[in-house]
């Protein structure tokens, strides 16, 4: 039996956020693959998926604070709580959009570069301009690089954001905190 104090349990509050997140996050994916956004330049879409993320991390400190910390928690705790959410978020995420390159949707990067490609000829490139940037396009689409950016990014968004919803979350006297 582990005791209420374990490292595991301690990690299960971030387990459980961290895969809300990565729902989150295959749904709004799989919106716009069977709208047609993908290919899009609607790119605020994405966005609206911010204000889940941030609610999911509120719930995620404020359960840690609760179950984990007896009711406290500092500042330092709801970042990490914030970092541990984006870490299995982005593990969950990047395994999902790895098969969204590699079978859901494997076209995906040659319609991104056309797309590109469109845009640069809009703009008056030249066709070695082009060619070079189509290059440089491919080599950082592959879906080795996609899925990285995608754990990557899972991470540093939900660290960037528990640093600002932690200002909020933490108890307000953290002398009391540090003192127990």
């Amino acid at each position: 039996m582990l005791k209420k104090s374990s490292r595991l349990t301690n990690m299960v509050t971030t387990i459980l956020y961290g895969v809300y997140c990565a729902v989150v996050a295959i749904i709004f994916t799989l919106i716009e693959y069977f709208t047609g956004m993908q290919y899009s330049t609607i790119y605020w879409f994405n966005w609206l998926a911010v204000p889940f993320y941030i609610i999911i991390l509120v719930l995620a400190m404020r359960e840690r604070k609760r179950e984990d910390f007896g009711g406290t928690i500092t500042y330092g705790q709801c970042v990490g709580t914030g970092f541990w959410v984006g870490v299995f978020s982005g593990i969950i995420t990047a395994i999902f959009m790895y098969v969204y390159y590699t079978v859901i949707n494997p076209d995906f990067i040659n319609q991104m570069v056309a797309q590109q490609m469109q845009t640069m000829r809009d703009r008056g490139m030249t066709a070695q301009e082009i060619q070079n940037a189509q290059a440089m396009t491919r080599t950082m689409s592959s879906p080795a690089i996609m899925v990285l950016w995608s754990l990557f990014g899972a991470i540093i968004g939900s660290t960037i954001m528990a640093l600002i919803i932690g200002i909020f979350v933490r108890s307000k006297n953290e002398e009391a905190v540090k003192a127990v």
